[in-house]
């Protein structure tokens, strides 16, 4: 059974006092205005908590998402069906209560037209979520001053969404940062060149990303298509990069510190990945490729879920060749190499 409450409304307290004040002003003097007046009142407000409760009591409200995967503090689209079950009293406006599993953040939906006996209505809403990770939306309660706003009736709800991804939020990289890299001498000449034979395909083309050098731009082909058309072969060696960090937590002396970084290794993987520049990603000196953009979304997945973890190795992990490893002293981030150098971000 579904859990009401009904509070009285400030109106509903002066017209109840009224009504009140009426009904025993005609019982000592016997005036008949003030009797009608008083029981009028009365009979109003007895109907004001009758419809008004079976109104709310037959409201169901479901929630469904309208996408998998969207950053911090971003709106996130969600489907929100209401429906009124009753076959006689209509019902609104009213207000929906909402929420984030997250961080109990709550936030308030109005609807403002009212709904018909034995009607429907479906709404888009956009809330923000605001930590990273599985997150979902629970609605908790519905409030309406449905008819006469003499008591605001509340009931409980218990529908919830299913979990959504909410990936880290994307951090503003220097614009020259992976094209510098590009130059750094972090692979022998032969893997270099063994890479960039196998890349060379004359004949394959692909629509322009982001990076890419005029130059390569099939200019021809753009015109007929309406859309920009590059050559698919590289005219100079692209160094693969791979991109990762420590999470034990004594190289993280600050929870925000922890999220930052994440946010930047994040913005880092998506950015390598659109100039062709990424190789992976290793965390706690574990390494992984990523050769598709399915295998980068299931890294972002795994990113917006981690955590600092106690088990992990204590020592920061010496990287290798192409692996640069993101660390942070005071507010400042630094990627450091093989050899040592930094480069702050």
């Amino acid at each position: 059974m579904a859990t009401l409450r009904q509070t009285p409304t400030a109106i509903g307290f002066l017209w109840g006092s009224s009504s009140a004040f009426g009904l025993a002003y005609a019982w000592q003097t016997g005036n008949a205005l003030a009797a009608s007046l008083g029981f009028l009142g009365a009979c109003a407000l007895f109907a004001h908590c009758l419809i008004g409760w079976r109104s709310v009591a037959n409201i169901e409200c479901s929630l469904k998402p309208l996408a998998n995967r969207l950053r911090e503090n971003e709106p996130f689209p969600f489907e929100l069906s209401t429906r009124n079950r009753s076959a006689f009293f209509p019902t609104g406006p009213f207000k929906i209560s909402a929420i984030e599993s997250g961080r109990s953040k709550r936030s308030s939906i109005e609807i403002a037209q009212a709904i018909a006996s034995k009607g429907a209505l479906t709404l888009v809403i956009y809330p923000e979520f605001s930590r990273r990770g599985s997150q979902c939306l629970r609605l908790d309660s519905c409030e309406s001053l449905f008819p006469f706003g003499f008591t605001k009736i509340a009931k409980r709800l218990e529908a919830q969404s299913t979990q959504v991804r909410i990936w880290p939020a994307r951090i503003s990289i220097r614009p020259n940062l992976l094209a510098a890299l590009d130059n750094w001498d972090t692979n022998s000449w032969r893997d270099r060149a063994r890479r960039s034979m196998e890349n060379i395909d004359p004949n394959r083309l692909r629509d322009y990303r982001q990076g890419d050098s005029r130059k390569r731009v099939n200019w021809r082909l753009s015109a007929k298509t309406a859309k920009l058309i590059v050559r698919d072969n590289p005219e100079r060696t692209i160094v693969t990069l791979f991109f990762g960090f420590d999470t034990h937590p004594r190289h993280w002396k600050r929870p925000e510190r922890f999220e930052y970084a994440i946010r930047i290794l994040a913005s880092l993987l998506e950015d390598a990945y659109a100039r062709r520049s990424l190789g992976g990603i290793v965390i706690n000196g574990h390494r992984e490729s990523i050769r598709s953009q399915r295998d980068l979304e299931t890294v972002l997945d795994r990113l917006s879920e981690q955590s600092l973890d106690a088990n992990a190795p204590r020592d920061a992990y010496q990287p290798r060749g192409s692996e640069l490893i993101l660390s942070m002293t005071g507010n400042k981030a630094f990627l450091t190499d093989g050899k040592g150098r930094l480069i702050s971000l």
